[in-house]
């Protein structure tokens, strides 16, 4: 793989005008290191009647995905102190969930870092994003730039589930109205083996998802055994909070109800 140049804008976490280095989202540890993927853009897939049978064409993308979003010391802050922590974690469910075909699981995941683990994710968040979204929300970037700091207001909300089928998902600041959800302002990072979901101002659960905010009250080096319950959950479709099956999919082809403009993440 060739070595990435470095470009220069203003880094997510510290907010300086820098060069900026490719940084993994997820970390190339956890399973992201030569991931080879088809890049579409969004709106090609809602001109297709039936994306299903017939995808729309894009561009073959190698070397992991990831954005220019970080300086190097950022990145670096990063490698340093969240993301072997991160790695652990997706190790782990990557096995709870390789060769079996149940849908619901509930496993221990023993010596787990959480406030470390919740750190990395929120910072694949501000690194997907657009530089705005860490200035309209900068206790996310506090909460990750200081490794001790366990403060996240309660109006932000993690939500986890386990996918392994279907497409993977980086969707910006989104804006939704679902029967399901009601009202709902998400981000969305969906790479195997686990699918997160960032919510803000939702006062309610999402079904089928576990809430794992709660890792936001454990100390920097604090380790523990936890005992979780997850849903693993398809993403056939790059649209938002959308994990119908395949064959409900078909179905909502059928009767035209495809498209979800509604949902349609923020883009640069």
């Amino acid at each position: 793989m060739a070595r990435r140049k470095m470009q220069m804008g203003v880094c997510r976490v510290c907010g300086d005008n820098k060069n900026l280095s490719f940084e993994h989202v997820p970390p190339r540890i956890a399973f992201n290191g030569n991931t080879k993927y088809l890049s579409v853009p969004f709106d090609d897939y809602v001109k297709i009647d039936n994306p299903m049978k017939t995808p729309p064409k894009g561009k073959v993308v190698q070397g992991g995905t990831g954005y220019y979003a970080l300086c190097q010391e950022c990145n670096s802050f990063l490698g340093v102190n969240y993301v072997n922590a991160y790695e652990r974690w997706a190790k782990a469910a990557f096995q709870v969930i390789s060769g079996n075909q149940y849908n619901h699981f509930k496993c221990t995941i023993r010596d787990l870092e959480p406030l470390k683990i919740l750190k990395q994710i929120i910072s694949m968040f501000l690194t997907m994003n657009n530089d705005w979204y860490g200035k309209a929300y900068p206790e996310l970037i506090e909460f990750v730039k200081d490794r001790d700091n366990g403060i996240l207001p309660d109006k932000f909300k993690v939500f986890a589930f386990l996918n392994n089928e279907g497409q993977m998902r980086f969707s910006k600041y989104t804006v939704s109205f679902t029967p399901e959800f009601g009202i709902l302002t998400s981000s969305e990072l969906v790479f195997p083996p686990f699918g997160y979901v960032l919510t803000i101002n939702f006062p309610n659960i999402i079904n089928r998802m576990t809430n794992i905010t709660n890792f936001k009250t454990y100390s920097f080096d604090q380790k523990t055994d936890l005992s979780l319950e997850f849903v693993k959950l398809p993403t056939y479709l790059p649209f938002p909070l959308d994990y119908r099956p395949k064959e409900q999919i078909e179905k909502d082809i059928e009767a035209g109800i495809l498209a979800r403009d509604s949902m349609k993440p923020d883009s640069e």
